[in-house]
């Protein structure tokens, strides 16, 4: 069954990571939120597998 109140939270993260990414001016710093961007972009996907 599908959790779609994990899913909005991980949505709300990912938003919220776009916003500091947007902000973030070091490199590393970037990396770091993109790859959270990534992560909660899979969490999403295999909960609506489920």
């Amino acid at each position: 069954m599908i959790d779609w109140n994990k899913i909005r939270k991980h949505e709300e993260t990912i938003k919220k990571n776009n916003e500091k990414l947007n902000l973030e001016k070091d490199f590393k710093k970037r990396e770091r939120i993109k790859l959270k961007i990534k992560i909660e972009e899979l969490k999403v996907k295999i909960e609506k597998l489920n």
